[in-house]
């Protein structure tokens, strides 16, 4: 199994903005969000589950509707779970089958490293993209039509989920601290590890 070194970070944080970084110097990334979307649109299995789930409306239309599955897991936790339990094994299965033909050094970005369990599933490293609230909102402000007291929700409710990760190399995007130097950094010191164990590092810039 090939490992992979997932990039996270909470709302904001600048995670995507790495992503891009390791796109131009022509490195395989993988973005969680847009492949969970492909799978569950494309997957026969997924749609079959979902469907039993969630009522033949999960797919109105012939594709995933996305608002009527939202309002049917609004404050209801144990079917969010049920739909996680479904949708996070048919994303991890497809990374490693993405990952075999990547090739190390891959890179998987989700916000749900803890919550998806790629953490066990083959992580060589967490990438940690960091920066503060003040900045994070301004940031989500620019894009968005959310107000900063909801962002602010959304950031204190991802805290626990993105507490310091055992095999961490943390990025600082804080518009302080240059950003491309601390990935090639990061890169640098990620291909010369021969071990292919999931490994313990932290690196603060």
């Amino acid at each position: 199994m090939t490992p992979f070194v997932i990039i996270t970070g909470g709302i904001g944080s600048g995670k995507s903005v790495v992503t891009r970084i390791l796109n131009v110097l022509g490195l395989p990334t993988y973005d969680c969000d847009s492949q969970a979307k492909r799978l569950i649109n494309t997957d026969p299995l997924l749609r079959e589950q979902l469907t039993g789930l969630l009522g033949a409306q999960t797919y109105a239309g012939g594709t995933y509707d996305t608002d009527y599955v939202s309002r049917r897991i609004f404050d209801n936790k144990n079917l969010l779970d049920a739909v996680n339990a479904i949708v996070h094994p048919a994303v991890i299965s497809d990374i490693h089958k993405w990952a075999g033909t990547a090739g190390f050094p891959c890179f998987v970005e989700t916000a749900l490293a803890r919550q998806s369990g790629l953490l066990q599933a083959g992580c060589r490293q967490v990438w940690h993209v960091k920066a503060p609230d003040n900045v994070r909102i301004t940031r989500v402000e620019r894009r968005s039509g959310l107000s900063a007291r909801q962002i602010q929700e959304r950031i204190n409710a991802q805290r626990d989920a993105l507490k310091t990760f055992d095999n961490e190399v943390t990025l600082l995007n804080d518009n302080r601290h240059a950003i491309l130097p601390q990935v090639m950094r990061a890169i640098e010191q990620l291909t010369e590890i021969s071990n292919p164990k999931i490994i313990s590092t932290t690196h603060h810039a």
